[in-house]
């Protein structure tokens, strides 16, 4: 297995004990849940879902393909990008529990567009992959 399908789905393990315990904390604690719920939401489908599924499409596209992935390069940057994006969204969210003020909206919003990055450069790598 190549190295970003192993980081893939290691962080996508690490997302989905994140999700659950964010999902714990707001069961025990109600008042947790309007700081806790869209963090909770995004580390089960954006780190969870979405990493298991670039790990496992990294793995095996290339491979219905019969050819190697278009960059491996490219892969492990969309990789770090999601991580970053996904993490600086879980900490702003976390943050405006406790601050308030337009900067921290404006630090969500680049948190996101790096996300959003991150998931276009996976389109993009795949797609140049199952190219003819």
């Amino acid at each position: 297995m190549s190295q970003v399908t192993l980081l893939s789905l290691r962080a996508g393990l690490i997302y989905l004990t994140a999700g659950i315990l964010a999902g714990l904390g707001m069961a025990f604690e109600p008042n947790w849940l309007p700081f806790l719920l869209a963090p909770h939401a995004h580390l089960n489908l954006v780190g969870f879902v979405s990493l298991v599924i670039f790990g496992v499409a990294y793995h095996i596209l290339p491979r219905f393909r019969g050819r190697p992935l278009w960059s491996d390069s490219l892969a492990l940057w969309q990789f770090r990008l999601a991580n970053v994006g996904l993490v600086g969204l879980v900490v702003v969210w976390i943050a405006k529990g406790f601050y308030s003020g337009k900067m921290l909206d404006h630090i969500l919003g680049t948190f996101g567009l790096v996300l959003t990055v991150s998931f276009i450069l996976f389109v993009v790598n795949i797609w140049k992959t199952l190219e003819e």
